[in-house]
């Protein structure tokens, strides 16, 4: 083995152990937000029950919930165990990203791309949430690299990891068809150098959409049902502008994480120009070089990024456009790639050096607010459930009650453990239990949301306020000033000033 391997493989060795530190720091410290409650609901139920919840409540195939069952059954539930499940696809997926830097462009891609991807801020966030975002980025990266693989030797191996690889990648999550539909743009550069590559990709996808029939027939079941729903738009989320914000969105995330504010001038606006100017400089050398690779690149990045936004913005109004980022995770790697190769086409050593460290410092600056909690913006995975029960249980009596929404994430950690309180979200239920124990305390937890009023109704809250008298509040998870600012401008109304609130009530 050369100097130069060693080299390299100890790199890469130690960006495994680097990112081993970033995924699994205080991992159980947050509590399960309310899409990771819902992969542990699902996960708990044998398969067939799994697939009836999966079509009646859910748009997602059941191949991460299934694994995940499995985990469950040999960890159990803490939140270091399932998250870690989510890790083990981002440490294997550094090899991949090194491997594809390396054989289709040059050792220094390899490692370069391989250093930006361990420290992207959106690969630590959602790197660590038990959800199959990462589970879609192996099999992406996976499907990727057997793709270039079958264009450059056209072995029927590769015909049948692609194919694997492909059908493992639509059994995680319906919108990677995206990542296929990039592939088979790419093969139309293909056409005139390798017609035995072309034959044989038609055979994988062949391959591919027979292994996949039973994933057809349950995602037209979830279409089915999803078509005769009736709800609520969210906000900044359909028409041509839904499509314009989730798009812009994705970018800044991919750019600065999302755990730094965009008010940030001095980060954002020199970060925003550096890398575009590393985008167009890494377009005008390939042309000058007719280097195709780097513009594979930029379809595998584009291609899925457009298709999710515009799903998202017509299929699937409800969703946030603060969602749209998660959604397209697994093309990070690709915008990793493609920054790399544009730094790497720089000559003068110290202004790529500078380029370098100037953006792992902004991602620094991201990642240190996530592990100290700050500039969140999308709050709702601060949300404190575990220590909001605990602080209630630490002065209730045994026939005090605690009240709050119909949230899975409530529900979840009340079931949990043995609380010395009741527990009600039914406003029914929760009016006849009051009446029959006059000498209980209320204890409820008060939630912020954007797109309804958060908590009771009108008319039981002023039945509490005629009935009860509040004695004490305990705030969480305190909103920016600034922030809220931002929000009562787009959103056009008076946004949160607590991602959640203990409201103690007395007779």
């Amino acid at each position: 083995m050369t100097h130069k391997k060693i080299f390299s493989y100890t790199v890469v060795f130690v960006l495994i152990v680097v990112s081993a530190i970033l995924l699994t720091f205080r991992l159980d410290a947050l509590s399960y937000w309310g899409d990771e409650v819902g992969s542990i609901m699902y996960s708990r139920c044998g398969f067939f029950q799994m697939i009836d919840m999966l079509i009646a409540e859910d748009v997602h195939p059941p191949l991460y919930y299934m694994i995940l069952h499995w985990w469950i059954d040999l960890w159990g539930e803490s939140e270091f165990a399932l998250r870690f499940l989510s890790v083990i696809p981002v440490i294997i997926s550094i090899v991949f990203v090194y491997r594809i830097g390396k054989d289709f462009f040059s050792e220094k891609v390899g490692l370069l791309s391989a250093l930006m991807f361990v420290m992207s801020p959106e690969i630590v966030l959602f790197g660590r949430m038990v959800r199959y975002y990462t589970l879609a980025l192996l099999f992406g990266l996976m499907a990727t690299y057997f793709f270039f693989k079958l264009l450059k030797k056209a072995q029927w191996k590769y015909v049948f990891l692609y194919a694997c690889s492909v059908t493992l990648l639509l059994y995680t999550t319906y919108t990677t068809v995206s990542l296929i539909i990039a592939h088979g743009c790419i093969l139309l550069f293909w056409i005139k150098q390798e017609r035995q590559a072309i034959f044989k990709w038609i055979s994988a996808q062949c391959i591919a959409f027979l292994l996949y029939i039973p994933g057809t027939i349950l995602f037209f079941m979830m279409i089915s049902r999803m078509s005769s729903e009736n709800n609520p738009l969210s906000d900044l989320s359909a028409g041509a502008s839904g499509v314009a914000v989730k798009f812009m969105y994705s970018i800044y995330a991919f750019c600065f994480g999302e755990t730094l504010y965009p008010w940030h001038v001095a980060l954002v606006v020199p970060g925003c120009i550096v890398i575009f100017c590393i985008f167009m400089y890494g377009i005008r050398k390939s042309l000058a070089m007719h280097n195709k690779h780097y513009f594979f690149l930029l379809l595998q990045l584009a291609i899925p990024l457009v298709f999710t936004v515009i799903l998202l913005s017509t299929v699937k109004k409800l969703s946030s456009f603060v969602y749209a980022p998660s959604r397209t995770l697994f093309v990070i790697p690709y915008f990793c790639l493609a920054l790399a190769v544009g730094i790497e086409y720089i000559r003068d050593k110290r202004l790529k050096i500078f380029i370098i460290l100037f953006l792992l410092s902004i991602w620094t600056v991201s990642l240190v607010n996530y592990y100290t909690y700050r500039e969140f913006i999308m709050p709702t995975y601060l949300a404190p459930w575990k220590e909001v029960l605990h602080d209630a249980a630490s002065d209730a009596r045994e026939y005090d009650l605690v009240v709050g929404e119909e949230t899975r994430e409530l529900n979840y950690y009340y079931a949990a453990r043995d609380y010395p309180f009741h527990f009600l979200v039914d406003e029914k239920e929760i009016t006849e239990y009051l009446l029959l124990h006059p000498e209980a305390r209320l204890y409820y937890i008060k939630t912020g949301r954007d797109q309804q009023p958060s908590g009771l109704s009108l008319q039981f809250r002023d039945w509490i306020a005629r009935e009860y008298v509040l004695k004490r509040t305990k705030a969480y998870v305190k909103i920016d000033d600034f922030y809220k600012k931002v929000k009562k401008l787009l959103l056009k109304r008076k946004p949160y000033a607590y991602k959640m609130e203990l409201l103690v009530y007395e007779k």
